[in-house]
C-alpha cells in the first residue's frame, strides 16, 4: 500500500503573515507551500499547526509545535496521545520562556499511522476530514463555544448557518494555554485504513470560507493533487481572510495515484 499526498498553504490576504505550520515527510514548512509526493505506508505523521492571533509569536507557535511533534514522533511514535499532546504544550512553554514570548499557542490537527492502523488528534479548530466510501466524516472535534453550545443542544446544527460561522468563534482550548498545560484538552480517534480513502486536514482558514458539503465534492478526486487544485481555487475564489493550510492524504492499493 502506498501513500500519495498533496500539501499547500497560503498566506492569505496581500500583507498578511503566515502563522499556519504544516508537518508532511519529517519536514515542518511554514510559507507559500505546494507539494506533493509519496510517504512510508508502514509509519508516519502529518499534522497542520495555526499560530493562535492575538498571542505572541503566532508563526513560532505553530513551527515550535510541530517540530516538537515530529521530535517526540520519532523517539516514542507508539506514545499515548495524552503523553504526546502534554509534550507538545509543554514544548511551547519552554519556548515562550526561552524567547520571553510568554503565551505561545497553536491549534493542532495531527495523524499518525502505523501499517493500517490511524490514530487522530486535535486540539482548537484545525480539522481532520476522512472521505471513504462515498461518504464524508469529520474526524476531529472544534473546541469552540460554538461547538460546545451544539455538543449541549443550546442550539440545533440548523441554526448554523454556514462555515463561515463557525470561523468566527473564538478557540477555547489549545496547545500552550497556561491553565490547560498539563494535559491539554484534546480529542482523539482511531480506525482502520481501507483503501482508496483520502483525509484531509486544514487550518480554520479553509473551513471558514469552504462548507462540509463542498470539501465532500470537491474531494471526490482520486488523485490528492487534482483535490488539491479543486479546493485551492474554490478557497480563493471565496476571497479568504485568513491563512489557509492543507493536507491532504490518500492510501492506495495499487500503487497508483489515480
Amino acid at each position: 500500500m502506498s501513500i500519495y499526498y498533496a500539501a499547500w498553504s497560503h498566506e492569505g490576504p496581500s500583507g498578511a503573515s503566515q502563522q499556519d505550520a504544516l508537518l508532511i515527510n519529517h519536514q515542518v514548512m511554514q510559507g507559500q507551500i505546494l507539494q506533493t509526493g509519496v510517504l512510508n505506508a508502514t509509519d508516519g505523521v502529518a499534522a497542520v499547526s495555526d499560530g493562535l492571533h492575538g498571542s505572541p509569536a503566532p508563526a513560532l507557535a505553530s513551527r515550535t509545535l510541530l517540530h516538537a511533534l515530529e521530535q517526540h514522533y520519532q523517539r516514542q511514535s507508539g506514545a499515548s496521545l495524552g503523553l504526546r499532546c502534554q509534550t507538545l504544550a509543554e514544548a511551547l512553554i519552554a519556548k515562550g520562556r526561552q524567547t520571553r514570548r510568554i503565551g505561545l499557542s497553536a491549534t493542532l490537527a495531527a495523524v499518525e499511522w502505523q501499517a493500517r492502523q490511524l490514530r487522530i488528534y486535535n486540539v482548537g479548530d484545525s480539522r481532520i476530514y476522512l472521505r471513504s466510501e462515498g461518504h464524508l466524516r469529520r474526524l476531529s472535534k472544534d473546541h469552540t463555544l460554538l461547538q460546545e453550545l451544539l455538543d449541549r443542544k443550546v442550539i440545533s446544527s440548523a441554526q448554523v448557518e454556514d462555515a463561515a460561522t463557525f470561523h468566527q468563534q473564538p478557540v477555547e482550548f489549545f496547545c500552550g494555554d497556561p491553565a490547560d498545560c498539563r494535559i491539554p484538552r484534546h480529542y482523539t480517534s482511531s480506525l482502520a485504513v481501507t483503501h482508496d480513502c483520502k483525509v484531509m486536514l486544514c487550518t480554520d482558514g479553509v473551513t471558514g470560507v469552504v462548507s462540509d458539503a463542498d470539501i465532500y465534492f470537491l474531494l471526490s478526486s482520486n488523485d490528492p493533487s487534482i483535490a488539491l487544485e479543486c479546493l485551492v481555487t474554490t478557497i480563493l475564489k471565496n476571497d479568504p481572510r485568513d491563512n489557509a493550510t492543507i493536507i491532504i492524504l490518500r492510501w492506495s492499493a495499487d500503487g497508483s495515484s489515480d
